[in-house]
């Protein structure tokens, strides 16, 4: 029979558990700021690309059906808002009154990640929705704007725009500052209207 020695016992001490638990805390602590960015980031760029896909489905539907659709924002499916939606209705527009009717059917309408910030459509005319023609042209055009909740997160801010002949496009994020430039511009940043 083997006695029992309590010199070759293996296992942790209370000291090996402390210090492991500390390591643990300060790589927490240091990570979870980096990846609430990158969460946020994440579903500002998820956000834009929807936009701007649901954007190219509105014009072609146009194109190719021959009759006048509209997209907007929705946060209840059915009524076009400028401003806090977390949708976005495309449908044609059959009786040309620029507003969805009960007999106009939702040809798209899919929810946006909008946890992080909010989103405002900035249109010409000051209208509450994007029109394309048969033509493929965008009347009243405009930008949607994605702008992030915490105010000191700019690098978050999204513009899509779609431009009067209806090509939509996404504002590249200047890298050096972190902040969206209005196109062709050398210094001012767009900020979220």
């Amino acid at each position: 029979m083997q006695g029992y020695n309590l010199h070759t016992t293996q296992g942790f001490t209370l000291f090996d558990l402390l210090v492991a638990l500390t390591v643990v805390g300060i790589l927490t602590a240091v990570g979870t700021p980096a990846m609430t960015t990158f969460l946020a980031q994440q579903k500002a760029f998820e956000t834009s690309q929807t936009l701007a896909g649901q954007m190219r489905a509105a014009r072609e539907l146009a194109v190719v059906s021959g009759k006048p659709t509209i997209l907007c924002g929705t946060s209840d499916g059915e009524n076009c808002i400028k401003n806090n939606f977390d949708k976005v209705m495309v449908f044609v527009d059959t009786n040309h009154n620029y507003r969805r009717d009960g007999d106009e059917v939702h040809l798209n309408l899919r929810g946006l990640s909008t946890s992080a910030g909010n989103l405002r459509l900035a249109a010409s005319l000051g209208r509450p929705y994007l029109q394309y023609t048969p033509e493929g042209y965008a009347n009243p055009y405009g930008s949607f704007y994605y702008c992030p909740r915490d105010g000191s997160m700019r690098q978050l801010i999204q513009r899509i725009t779609t431009n009067n002949v209806g090509r939509a496009y996404i504002a590249e994020p200047v890298a050096a500052f972190g902040e969206v430039r209005k196109e062709g511009a050398s210094k001012d940043a767009i900020d979220c209207p």
